[in-house]
């Protein structure tokens, strides 16, 4: 018996319903997903390194007040070896390694979108300072959640569609 993973894979085109169409579109999803993580990785390090660096540029670059003390850019900068030792650590390495990191980058972005919420909710931050370091966070944390879903195999490798219709 052939489910409808396999049943068309012999048709010449690739059109909705076989599994070429479906494999391409997992394929174009997997990319997306490793190319986000890449992007979020290098982003961690360039930001990283800017919060060391100019922890009152980089502050003022994501809203935070004008105000400033050396106990503020301690924490920004404190904050920035965190995202520089998350990038790298993701970039340096393959396989479960690299995995690890993946998963220790999104305990840290679930713990930016909590933090971020208990800002919104308590509104002693500046509403769109929350809600964009909110939403970054969110999305950091969807793409590694769904890389981590897909390693883990609870997301299908391929879409089963039932057969069209004649």
């Amino acid at each position: 018996m052939t489910d409808a993973t396999t049943q068309f894979t012999d048709r010449p085109a690739a059109g909705p319903g076989t599994g070429e169409a479906r494999d391409a579109i997992q394929t174009g999803l997997d990319r997306a997903v490793e190319t986000g993580l890449l992007a979020m990785a290098v982003g961690r390090v360039g930001g990283g390194a800017a919060s060391r660096v100019t922890p009152s540029g980089t502050a003022r670059f994501f809203g935070a007040a004008a105000e400033r003390s050396p106990e503020f850019d301690y924490v920004v900068r404190v904050c920035g070896i965190r995202a520089m030792a998350l990038g790298l650590g993701y970039l340096s390495t393959t396989g479960d390694a690299r995995r690890r990191w993946q998963q220790l980058a999104l305990l840290c972005d679930i713990s930016d979108v909590v933090a971020g919420i208990g800002d919104l909710v308590r509104g002693k931050v500046p509403r769109s300072t929350a809600l964009g370091a909110t939403l970054r966070a969110g999305i950091f944390a969807a793409i590694g959640a769904a890389r981590i879903a897909r390693d883990r195999g609870t997301v299908p490798r391929t879409v089963n569609a039932p057969p069209p219709t004649k």
